[in-house]
């Protein structure tokens, strides 16, 4: 049993010399061989008289022979003199008489005569099961070009059909493209004329009646099967083909299938594909992934399988190993950018829907969530169905510390006030790694110029938004101006080096590479740790910039034209599919959801054909994503109209460098806002709850619809009131911001500001007291009895300055007041600034505090 990177090798020191491995087992044992080359073996000799030699046929002669290899081989040395018996039956390398033999990935090379010389003799109620199996493997640069000769000494009561399928040829390399040359030495009664097949242009011949040989491969690759298991969003159901497929929409995948079929890899033979469906669990698809590789063992006959797996991919891969691989069929699993230990943006789409996609590729999966979301009744929340429908995201959240508490000014402790991940905690149990350990790991880690680029920790706060944020809202999440909530360190744009890092390997590769990249730079990395071949062929040719998607919310069939006349949709007279345009991807008109995508549009008109298949309301949505200066950038338009069955209609638009437009009148006017309260210039008393009044209409977008959002001191807040008392005396600004369907936005804004006297500062006590900042009823009642004693004296200065003309002296009593009141008021704040936090919160001190300064007699 050897390894890719450590072969077994049976040769011998003279070329052309003479050993021999010899098969013979009556115990029901079986010989495995695996990543071995046998060269230089057989026997190339003139027969002479002598007797014949031992030929161990019984596993306990076998056992007792000092140079008995396996438990049903014999390895013989050519004798001096070598009988006729040994020349004439035995003169290949290797002798197969009787037992279960099975090789795989392994090599017969330079060796004399026939690589296997298959004697069958096998009793006439003998089951026939498949006894010899070699498949996956080279035969090259043997003697006569003779590979295998298959013999046949049974007797006339063996049926030739069933002792033909004792020996299985499958996926072997025969030295030249057009596989092995067949040449049958029996009489053509037992096999077609259709069977016999000689080519000058073929490689090695096969001789003998009785064997099958299925299929070969066409270059000298040897390798396990590999299965390429595909991240989050990255695989597609096709109906052209009628069955998922890797990523037809991104195509992230593309450049390194070419590159692995470029170099030596055939599909279906040893390169296969594991699209699912990303939605489910990871739990769920790690039991289809077995039954996949269950598949390809039994289709390819090779015991090991590989595994190359993309982000969430690799866990999917690790799930199956640690829990449902019970026969060890994993050889190296090869993981690239897999968020071992989660991934901070999984956070904002599963706590905030379609508020979480940010970067131009997650954009294009949002439409896709919306298509899916509104046609499983969830309409336009992204939120409750990702939860609900999606647990895959859920399944990506950190199992570590990353949430930044800005209320408490702490991290948060995992998994205290988080969203639990509890399948990345079971899956990195220390307990439950036992079966990783016998996989060969290489983690392929994405590390995008060394930059700060990945989001890494989340300052949270308390969520404005209804049924969102449930564990906190990103700080400043909604002001692109200030947005300090996200936090970015080292990583591939998607997923933190450190939780790429988050897993023991075998070997670990850096590259210069965002997340989605991966799979095409680490192409020849993938290629030399599946084959340990040094040379390696790189594929690079389709690179996407940007992209076109077409929504369909209707009972309608759509057929898209560019503008040199080439479709993807229906094709309304046939019933058929076109896909004419490259790489551009169509869900099919039998799904809920037609959806279409257009990589890299041509510039120009498009047409959309559209034909109703019922009557009733259509929407399409028709979107351009792309990537400037590193932020997304999305242009929209949409067509709205009324459908019958059978009727045809055509709708028009064009795109341009930056932008699409046309669809319905274009609009571009911005909403028009009126506020109503607070009022500009106006002030204040700060002892009340402001009511919030204001009005924002569109020429197009009904009320409804338009999106409003106000900003008290350029903070986002929700709400129907300003709580004066708990804001700040003086100047403040009250700004209301209303976007349209088309994106129109509209801002305006007012000021306004507050005061206060003492009968507000009384009033404010008690309000403190009901929120909860002054702590209890106590101190509640020391502060009002304070303010009182403040307004008493300002009472007995206002009565003095009504009737000072009756007093002597007057300035200096006047003066006595203002000292008075002054020096009263600096005792309490004198007081409140020492009280402890256990009977005034810090909040309301400053205000308290402040309204007394405010209240100080210059």
């Amino acid at each position: 049993n050897g390894t890719v990177e450590e072969g077994i090798n049976f040769t011998s020191e003279q070329d052309l010399s003479g050993f021999f491995l010899i098969f013979d087992d009556r115990g029901g044992h079986e010989s495995f061989f695996r990543y071995v080359t046998i060269e230089k073996g057989g026997g190339k000799i003139e027969a002479e008289e002598s007797e014949d030699p031992v030929i161990m046929s019984s596993v306990e002669k076998v056992q007792k022979r000092e140079n008995s290899i396996f438990n049903i081989a014999v390895a013989e040395e050519l004798p001096e003199n070598p009988s006729v018996f040994l020349a004439e039956r035995y003169p290949s390398v290797i002798t197969y008489l009787k037992g279960r033999v099975h090789f795989e990935n392994s090599r017969f090379i330079k060796n004399n005569d026939a690589v296997f010389y298959a004697d069958h003799y096998f009793e006439e109620n003998e089951e026939t099961e498949v006894q010899l199996e070699i498949v996956n493997s080279n035969f090259d640069e043997n003697e006569n070009e003779l590979a295998v000769l298959s013999n046949f000494n049974g007797g006339e009561s063996i049926n030739p059909e069933e002792c033909a399928s004792k020996l299985l040829l499958k996926n072997n390399w025969y030295g030249k493209m057009l596989g092995a040359q067949a040449i049958y030495q029996y009489p053509e009664d037992y096999l077609g004329k259709d069977d016999l097949f000689s080519d000058s242009f073929a490689g090695e011949k096969i001789v003998g009646m009785f064997f099958k040989q299925e299929m070969f491969r066409s270059n000298g690759l040897i390798a396990d099967p590999v299965v390429i298991v595909p991240g989050i969003t990255c695989s597609g159901r096709v109906p052209e083909v009628g069955d998922w497929k890797l990523d037809p929409v991104l195509h992230t995948y593309d450049d390194l299938v070419d590159s692995l079929k470029r170099n030596g890899f055939v599909e279906n033979i040893n390169l296969f594909y594991f699209p699912y469906q990303w939605r489910d669990s990871n739990i769920e698809t790690a039991k289809l992934l077995k039954e996949k590789v269950s598949e390809v063992k039994e289709k390819t006959k090779v015991s090991k399988v590989d595994l190359v797996a993309h982000s969430m991919g690799g866990l999917v891969a690790r799930q199956f190993i640690q829990f449902e691989d019970k026969d060890n069929s994993i050889d190296q699993l090869i993981t690239l950018g897999t968020p071992h230990r989660g991934a901070p943006g999984a956070y904002l789409k599963w706590e905030g829907g379609a508020d979480g996609f940010l970067g131009w590729e997650e954009k294009v999966s949002k439409d896709l969530f919306r298509m899916e979301a509104f046609h499983e009744l969830y309409g336009l929340d992204l939120h409750k169905y990702i939860q609900e429908r999606v647990p895959s995201v859920g399944e990506l959240l950190p199992n570590y510390d990353y949430l930044f508490d800005v209320e408490e000014d702490k991290i948060r402790e995992y998994p205290e006030n988080y969203p639990r991940n509890e399948f990345l905690e079971n899956l990195n149990k220390e307990e439950n790694e036992e079966n990783l350990g016998k996989v060969n790991l290489f983690n392929i880690v994405g590390e995008v110029n060394s930059e700060i680029s990945t989001l890494s920790k989340i300052r949270v706060t308390e969520s404005i938004e209804d049924e969102k944020w449930e564990h906190g809202m990103p700080e400043n999440l909604y002001d692109k101006k200030n947005n300090v909530g996200l936090r970015y360190d080292r990583g591939d744009e998607t997923v933190p080096v450190f939780s790429v890092e988050g897993i023991s390997s075998d070997k670990l590769i850096k590259l210069d590479s965002r997340h989605s990249k991966l799979p095409t730079k680490a192409q020849c990395e993938i290629f030399k740790e599946l084959t340990q071949e040094k040379n390696c062929s790189y594929d690079e040719d389709f690179t996407i910039t940007n992209i076109l998607t077409f929504g369909i919310f209707s009972p309608i069939d759509v057929q898209i034209v560019a503008p040199d006349g080439k479709r993807i949709g229906k094709n309304f007279e046939t019933g058929e599919i076109f896909n004419e345009i490259e790489k551009a991807f169509y869900s099919g008109f039998e799904t809920e959801n037609e959806f279409v995508t257009i990589p890299n549009p041509m510039e120009g008109e498009y047409r959309i054909l559209t034909q109703g298949v019922e009557n009733g309301e259509y929407r399409i949505e028709v979107a351009k994503i792309q990537e400037e200066e590193g932020e997304a950038k999305e242009s929209m338009i949409a067509f709205e109209g009324v459908s019958q069955i059978g009727q045809e209609d055509e709708k028009t638009f064009k795109v341009s460098e930056n932008e699409i437009v046309g669809g319905e009148e274009k609009d571009e006017m911005p909403p028009t806002i009126e506020i109503f309260t607070p009022e500009d210039g106006k002030q204040y008393k700060n002892n009340v709850d402001l009511e919030v009044s204001m009005n924002a209409e569109d020429d197009i977008t009904v009320q409804e619809k338009i999106e409003i959002q106000m900003k008290l001191e350029e903070e986002f807040f929700e709400g129907d009131e300003l709580e004066l008392p708990l804001m700040t005396l003086g100047e403040h600004s009250f700004e209301v911001q209303a976007t349209d369907e088309a994106g129109n936005k509209a801002t305006k804004e007012i000021n306004f500001s507050t005061e206060t006297d003492i009968d507000a500062l009384i009033s404010n006590v008690s309000y403190y007291y009901d929120k909860g900042l002054i702590k209890n009823k106590r101190e509640e009642r020391v502060l009002t009895s304070m303010f009182l004693n403040i307004k008493g004296l300002m009472i007995h200065r206002d009565h003095f300055l009504i009737y000072k003309k009756f007093y002597r002296r007057d300035g200096r009593m006047e003066e006595m007041f203002e000292r008075m009141i002054n020096w009263r008021i600096d005792s309490v704040i004198r007081f409140i600034e020492r009280r402890d936090k256990r009977f005034i919160d810090d909040s309301a001190k400053g205000l308290l505090v402040g309204s007394l300064q405010y209240l100080k007699i210059n």
